[in-house]
């Protein structure tokens, strides 16, 4: 029984430490198509149907295509805010942040030669993006899909619930 006890305690330690690590992925797009990219948030695809303010990773933040600065595609970019995100309605984002969270209307990337991104909103046109030096266009945020894989919260529970079983159902030897 003892056993039992400290493995289902070492179950829910693993399960509460992979959740605090999930993410969004997110494909970004502007200019018709001819700019697009990709970065990573907080929080877990679920978040995307609502009200949630997102946190972008800005390790994984990635232009995969560029017509206008086709030497920013697969360049490594830099944040020189400590916190970079946007508030989420469930469609489209509200509001971008950066340093600290203090709404500055904006959420810088700074690429190679001084080229950066900016997310940001202007005269009310939600998610407008901004190329250096003065570009501008309407950005379209998507979320992707959960796959088809169970996270490993999912798995953690699934092994855990198993090996409970397990001994639950183990036969004893009837005590002589």
């Amino acid at each position: 029984m003892k056993k039992l006890k400290l493995l289902m305690s070492v179950g829910v330690l693993a399960i509460v430490s992979n959740s605090a690590h999930a993410t969004v992925s997110w494909n970004f797009s502007f200019g018709a198509g001819q700019e697009t990219g990709v970065f990573s948030t907080n929080g877990i695809y679920a978040d995307t149907a609502g009200n949630f303010t997102f946190t972008i990773d800005p390790t994984t933040f990635a232009m995969t295509a560029s017509t206008y600065a086709p030497s920013l595609v697969g360049a490594t970019f830099t944040v020189n805010r400590p916190t970079t995100g946007f508030i989420w309605n469930g469609f489209v984002p509200t509001q971008f942040f950066r340093n600290s969270g203090g709404y500055t209307n904006g959420a810088n990337f700074t690429g190679p030669g001084g080229k950066y991104v900016t997310f940001g909103m202007i005269s009310g046109v939600k998610g407008l993006f901004d190329f250096n030096p003065g570009t501008a266009s309407a950005l379209t945020l998507t979320p992707v899909a959960a796959s088809a894989v169970p996270e490993p919260a999912s798995l953690g529970l699934l092994l855990l619930g198993a090996t409970g079983l397990g001994f639950g159902l183990r036969r004893r030897k009837p005590a002589a």
